[in-house]
């Protein structure tokens, strides 16, 4: 019985426990986005985000396929 209570690292593990991290009540603005930026896109609805990511991805692609072009002419 003692030998069960007192094993090496039992007294470690019972003394470890979790912490949870603390939630700060307030938001504070990020570097190069304004607070009500960030809140104004939080609120945004679903099919607003999912436009703005379709253009976001469009306009990745226009430039892609732009500088593969320009590429292609100097070479």
């Amino acid at each position: 019985m003692y030998r069960k209570q007192h094993k090496k690292d039992a007294a470690a593990e019972a003394v470890k426990k979790r912490r949870r991290a603390t939630k700060k009540p307030y938001s504070r603005s990020i570097v190069g986005a304004t607070l009500e930026v960030i809140q104004k896109r939080r609120a945004e609805k679903p099919d607003v985000c999912d436009a703005a990511r379709e253009a976001a991805l469009r306009y990745v692609q226009y430039l892609t396929m732009f500088t593969l072009l320009i590429w292609r002419n100097i070479k």
